[in-house]
């Protein structure tokens, strides 16, 4: 069978938890400062407790290492001192994790000198499926030295994927970029002296290293949401899965939540889930049994689940946690014995609330939950159980005593710098001096339930500004005097130097703006955005959407240097931001037009992830491309070279030299789109007559699991997938449908041809 795969045609949404107990990526690398080191002896290392090796078999893993061996580093693996002369890291024989040997990395008073830093580095291993790295460890003293666990293609560059705690067993799922590359993993030890010790402080030992496929088919947890009472019972030994439910559940249609293994899914799955891949229900009135296949195929364990009835129908007739709104004051007082509620709300609010409350597992509550009560007399709640008791419950609201406080707790007022001084009936606030103090705007809130009076005119240039706060009994009030005080501050200034060039393209252009402050910043912001003063992030936002870019400015400097790479086509404003937040006057507009980016191949257009993609350019694939298919409607076309594939959408007919399937396409110019996860280019020009013609496309054979997985591997290219069984029956029509399934996963096949 030859498919064409488009988007998100094989995804499979699945309702499903997959858990592990340590599912951990860090790149944020810190350290915790500790008050004081511990010496581990001979003596403390030898009464470890050493648990048992609870790790993949050595036979099935893709990688494996368990130090036994006595040679040191074993056979593929390197060590990369980078300080430390002798090294820490060592092959403990004497007391190891596991077996005869272990890698162990001697801290405090071991006998080594500061600086120590050092990897040791795995063989070349391939990721060929979804995979976890696990490994046992012990540390002590963890937090005064940086060990992290790392992931390299190139065995240069790293990227952390684990920060280690010290626990005894860990599982590093690696993350999706990785699957199906060769790449090398790193355990790495830093010790800078960060606190003047002189000597490395962390105690850090490894061993049963093995990289391997998610194998798990376990079944970890199991809920019938509110039919349910209490948790699960999870039996591992003889895969039974229990639970309570109510007595009067209806059995027969009951769709559960599943807790599996991470990666694995229930078996068969079309009896399990529905097109949408939620859980489909099911008749639990007897056990039912339920596959669990492990993510990476190649297990599967068969498991019972027993929704058991309680003996008894439920008594509970309990209330509690009630709310009466934003006018309640203070907490709820409950006397559970003799069935009260007493509540107060403010002192002139109404009586007349829906309050929101919870109550007992299959009980009803008259008053029902949301209905508007009338307090101004208790009311009573009759509460009946799922046994049919019956309690009645007494809820008394009143109104509690008015406040007397008349304090004015938040000042702020246009042009304000830094916070305001509030204390003895005073107000004191510095502004900036670029507006007279009789104009300006000022945001005031009081007490609680405190009204003010404000004063008819606010002229701060005449002196201090008297406003009244008055508490809510009537009783209490205070008069606030409020000052305001300029605080000298002057706007940088800015000078764009594009006066003569006052277009660019977002590829591969710079231009300068000059300020007279330093340290500062400046930016290039898009007409029409805005960003607060003293909040950089609003400009950080502007940077992230490519709507602005900016340049810091060191101390002594003038002239930065912006590149406008990537940004979205427009008119751009010129501005500078100097070390307190003041912002510039917009200067002069720049116009940035659409550039148009050379790639070699169709793959590097791709990046991890269709969000990651700017969408903002027009690339130029400089290398040929062959059509595998094409198709009159929107004069489609789809493309692929050695490295990838991309799908060619010209609703306008811009290409216009003729092509037919298998000819070769170089020069193919275009903007880029995500069409429901399906990337496609747009043409913007005709890339003329064909390069070559009657080329071979050889499909990559592959199976229905490896396309569900890595879709992004095979979109808008010719695969073939063997020995697939078409499930869905009826006669062939275009548009349609069909259910497939082989050996490794199940998927849809999509008639979609345009043209029959």
């Amino acid at each position: 069978m030859l498919l064409f795969l488009s988007g998100n045609t094989f995804a499979q949404k699945k309702q499903i938890k997959n858990v592990i107990d340590k599912n951990i990526v860090q790149k944020t690398r810190t350290i915790d400062k500790l008050k004081t080191s511990k010496l581990f002896t001979k003596a403390d290392r030898e009464s470890r407790t050493i648990k048992p090796n609870n790790s993949v078999s050595n036979k099935a893993a893709m990688l494996y290492e368990g130090f036994d061996g006595g040679v040191f580093p074993p056979a593929g693996w390197t060590i990369d001192v980078i300080s430390g002369a002798p090294s820490n890291l060592v092959l403990d024989t004497d007391y190891p994790l596991v077996g005869t040997g272990s890698a162990y990395w001697i801290g405090y008073n071991g006998g080594y000198t500061s600086p120590q830093e050092s990897r040791l580095i795995s063989p070349m291993v391939n990721v060929a499926i979804p995979a976890i790295l696990t490994y046992n460890e012990w540390a002590a003293n963890v937090g005064y030295n940086e060990i992290y666990v790392e992931i390299s293609e190139d065995g240069t560059n790293w990227t952390t994927i684990y920060t280690p705690t010290g626990e005894w067993e860990n599982n590093i799922v690696i993350p999706e970029s990785y699957y199906g590359k060769n790449v090398y993993f790193a355990f790495h030890y830093i010790d800078t002296d960060p606190y003047g010790y002189g000597q490395p402080l962390t105690y850090w030992e490894i061993d049963e290293i093995s990289l391997h496929g998610f194998t798990g088919t376990e079944l970890l947890d199991l809920s019938f949401g509110d039919d349910q009472q209490g948790a699960s019972t999870v039996d591992a030994v003889n895969h039974i899965v229990t639970s309570n439910v109510y007595q009067s559940t209806d059995l027969t249609s009951l769709a559960p939540d599943f807790t599996l293994s991470v990666g694995a899914q229930l078996s068969p799955t079309a009896e399990w889930y529905d097109g949408e891949g939620d859980i489909i229900p099911h008749d639990f009135t007897d056990t039912v049994e339920v596959g669990v296949l492990s993510g990476d195929g190649e297990h599967h364990q068969l498991w019972k689940i027993k929704a058991d009835k309680l003996d008894t129908l439920y008594v509970g007739n309990e209330l509690s946690k009630f709310n009466f709104g934003p006018y309640q004051v203070g907490e709820v007082w409950y006397d559970n014995y003799a069935r009260r509620v007493e509540a107060k709300v403010l002192f002139d609010s109404t009586l007349i609330i829906a309050p929101t409350f919870e109550y007992s597992e299959k009980a009803t509550v008259t008053p029902a939950l949301g209905d508007t009560v009338d307090f101004t007399n208790p009311v009573y709640y009759t509460v009946v159980s799922e046994s049919k008791d019956t309690v009645t419950w007494r809820v008394t609201v009143t109104n509690a005593a008015a406040e007397q406080d008349a304090d004015i707790k938040t000042f702020s007022v246009d042009n304000q710098v830094g916070d305001a001084t509030i204390e003895d009936g005073k107000v004191l606030a510095y502004v900036n001096n670029d507006k007279p103090l009789n104009s300006l705007n000022v945001d005031i809130t009081v007490s609680p339930f405190a009204t003010m009076v404000s004063p008819t005119t606010a002229d701060f240039e005449a002196g201090p500004v008297i406003y009244k706060v008055v508490a809510e009994d009537d009783t209490v009030s205070i008069d606030w005097s409020v000052r305001l005080v300029y605080e000298d501050t002057l706007k940088p200034v800015v000078t764009p130097m594009y006066t003569n060039l006052d277009t660019l393209t977002n590829v591969g252009d710079s231009t300068q703006i000059k300020i007279n402050e330093s340290p500062s910043k400046v930016a290039l912001v898009g007409e029409g955005h805005s960003f607060i003063d003293k909040a950089p992030q609003s400009l950080d936002d502007l940077v992230d959407n490519n709507e602005a870019v900016y340049v810091e400015i060191a101390k002594g400097d003038s002239i930065g240097t912006l590149f406008t790479e990537g940004l979205e086509v427009g008119n751009y404003l010129a501005y500078g931001i100097d070390s307190t937040g003041n912002i510039s006057v917009a200067e002069d507009t720049l116009v940035i037009v659409i550039g148009t980016k050379e790639v070699a191949t169709i793959a590097d257009l791709w990046e991890d992830d269709l969000d990651d993609i700017n969408y903002n350019m027009q690339y130029k694939i400089t290398g040929e491309a062959v059509i595998s298919f094409m198709q009159d409607y929107r004069n489609q076309k789809w493309i692929q070279d050695e490295t990838a594939g991309i799908q060619v959408d010209d609703p306008e007919g811009i290409i216009t030299s003729s092509y037919a399937q298998y000819d070769g396409m170089t020069g193919l110019t275009g903007t880029l789109k995500d069409y429901y996860g399906t990337l496609e280019i747009i043409p913007v020009e005709d890339p003329d007559t064909a390069s070559s013609h009657n080329n071979t496309i050889e499909p990559k054979v592959i199976n229905l699991e490896a396309l569900n997985d890595n879709q992004q591997d095979y979109q808008s290219q010719l695969i073939k997938i063997n020995n697939v069984d078409i499930t869905s029956t009826g006669t062939f029509a275009n548009g349609h449908n069909y259910d497939i399934q082989d050996y490794t996963s199940e998927g849809v096949l999509r008639s979609n041809f345009y043209d029959v």
